[in-house]
């Protein structure tokens, strides 16, 4: 019941994020936590995001496919914390 609960809060957190335009996460005192959201999709710990755990928040896989790609800006199949917050902090991804 914990992994159910940590997913639903999970997905409302980024669907906040998505709706709101990222816009809150420019603010020191947002209450949204960035490293909390990349830790919880890490579900290995190992600090980066293989494309399977990144696929998991994703319904559209394909929308998700074309994320992953974007984000991984050196193309080893893997997101460090900083691939993964950048692009939220600085606006939409072209």
């Amino acid at each position: 019941m914990n992994w159910f609960k940590a997913t639903i809060s999970l997905m409302i957190t980024l669907a906040v994020v998505l709706v709101t335009g990222c816009t809150s996460l420019q603010k020191e005192d947002s209450p949204f936590d960035r490293k909390a959201v990349f830790d919880a999709i890490d579900k290995d710990h190992d600090g980066k995001v293989r494309k399977k755990e990144y696929h998991f928040i994703w319904k559209d896989k394909k929308m998700a496919e074309e994320y992953f790609n974007r984000l991984d800006k050196d193309n080893n199949g893997l997101l460090t914390e900083d691939e993964f917050v950048v692009p939220w902090v600085t606006g939409p991804l072209k």
